[in-house]
């Protein structure tokens, strides 16, 4: 009897399987890949604002104990603490 396929029934049986078997991963896969996007940028934000609110701390320490902030140094802290001079 001659084989009329390249592969063995048996391998071909196996791949069907794990197809089979990890096929819901298929689509289920990017939606994770989404969300892990979402809550990284989540993540990057509040990481971004913990920064910024540790200066302020900082400056508000340095102003309660009478250490003088110059004025350039206020200057430079308040774009980055997202403050505007008024």
């Amino acid at each position: 009897m001659q084989r009329t396929s390249r592969y063995d029934p048996i391998q071909v049986s196996q791949w069907k399987r794990q197809l089979l078997d990890g096929s819901s991963q298929l689509f289920t896969r990017s939606k994770q890949t989404k969300v892990n996007k979402v809550a990284q940028a989540k993540e990057a934000e509040l990481f971004h604002q913990i920064g910024r609110l540790q200066m302020e701390i900082d400056a508000f320490n340095l102003a309660r104990d009478g250490i003088p902030i110059s004025h350039d140094r206020v200057q430079n802290l308040m774009p980055r603490m997202g403050l505007r001079a008024i």
